[in-house]
């Protein structure tokens, strides 16, 4: 899991409040692009 993986990444190189901020950006763009190649 690609997600997974970044998410360590950003968990192991800030602290925990920004990267909670940062994870949930990302899973929202990666839904939104799903959405949006679903839609097309």
């Amino acid at each position: 899991m690609n997600i997974l993986k970044i998410c360590c990444a950003v968990c192991a190189g800030r602290n925990g409040i920004h990267a909670g901020k940062v994870i949930l950006a990302s899973m929202k763009s990666i839904l939104r692009n799903k959405i949006c190649e679903k839609v097309k």
